[in-house]
C-alpha cells in the first residue's frame, strides 16, 4: 500500500512538472511566434521569385523551401501549445470523431503501402470533448502509428472498448516498435527521434487528453508494435 501510494506521489509530481513545461513553453510561443513567423513569410517568398532568375539558387530551391517550412511548422506547434481558445465541448460518438481523420489519412496509408483497419468503433456511449481537438490529437497519433511502421505492408488498428466508468479507445502499430528507456521521454517536449519531427505532437495530445480528465497510456514491443490507448470519461453535458 505504501509503495502504490508512493508511486502515485511520483507520477502526479512528473505529471505536474510535464505540464509546467507545456505552460511554459506556451508563454514562450506566444511572444515569439509574430517575431519568428513574419520574416519566415518573406524569405520563403525571396527564395521563390529569386529561384526563377537563378539556375543557381533554383537546385536549392526545394531544400532551403522544406527547411523553412519545417521551422513554420514548429512555430505551429508552439503556438497550440500556447493558444487558449474557448473550448467547444459536446457530446460525441467516437465514430463521429474518428470518421474524417480516417479518410483524411486512408489516403496516406494506401500511397506508402500501408493499411489502416477500423474494427469496433460502435461505443453507444458518448464522449464529452472539444471535436477539433480530438481530431488533432487522432491524426497525430495515426501518423506516428503510420510513421513506424515497415517500408510497405504494415497495419494500423484502431478500435475502441469500455468498462463501467470509461472509453478506451486503441491505436496499434505493428512497427518497429519503441525502446523501454525511450517510452518515458515520448511526452517530453522536443524529444524526437524523426529527422524533421518537432517533439511537439504528443506533448500536444499529452496536455489535451489531461485537460479533458483523461489518460494517454502506450505499451511496446520491439519488432512487434506500438499501442496507444485514450481513455476518457464517459460523462454527459449535464454533469457539468
Amino acid at each position: 500500500m505504501a509503495l502504490d501510494k508512493q508511486q502515485y506521489k511520483n507520477q502526479q509530481e512528473d505529471m505536474k512538472k510535464r505540464m509546467e513545461g507545456l505552460s511554459v513553453i506556451g508563454q514562450l510561443a506566444a511572444g515569439l511566434a509574430h517575431e519568428i513567423r513574419n520574416p519566415l513569410t518573406a524569405v520563403r517568398g525571396f527564395i521563390q521569385l529569386s529561384a526563377k532568375e537563378s539556375e543557381s539558387l533554383k537546385q536549392w530551391e526545394n531544400i532551403i523551401v522544406a527547411e523553412l517550412d519545417r521551422v513554420n511548422q514548429l512555430v505551429n506547434d508552439f503556438l497550440h501549445l500556447a493558444q487558449n481558445r474557448p473550448v467547444a465541448k459536446k457530446e460525441w460518438l467516437v465514430q463521429q470523431v474518428l470518421e474524417d481523420v480516417i479518410i483524411l489519412l486512408q489516403t496516406k496509408a494506401l500511397l506508402l503501402g500501408h493499411e489502416i483497419q477500423v474494427e469496433t468503433l460502435d461505443c453507444k456511449y458518448p464522449i464529452y470533448v472539444d471535436k477539433q481537438q480530438f481530431q488533432q490529437v487522432f491524426i497525430n497519433i495515426i501518423q506516428n502509428a503510420l510513421d513506424a511502421l515497415p517500408k510497405e505492408g504494415g497495419t494500423v488498428k484502431i478500435y475502441c472498448r469500455d468498462d463501467l466508468d470509461h472509453i478506451h479507445i486503441c491505436i496499434e502499430d505493428n512497427g518497429q516498435g519503441i525502446p523501454k528507456d525511450k517510452l518515458k521521454q515520448i511526452f517530453e517536449p522536443f524529444y524526437t527521434t524523426k529527422e524533421e519531427g518537432t517533439g511537439l505532437g504528443l506533448p500536444i495530445c499529452y496536455r489535451i487528453v489531461k485537460e479533458n480528465q483523461g489518460e494517454i497510456q502506450v505499451t511496446s514491443e520491439i519488432g512487434v508494435g506500438t499501442t496507444f490507448t485514450i481513455s476518457l470519461p464517459k460523462q454527459r453535458v449535464e454533469e457539468y
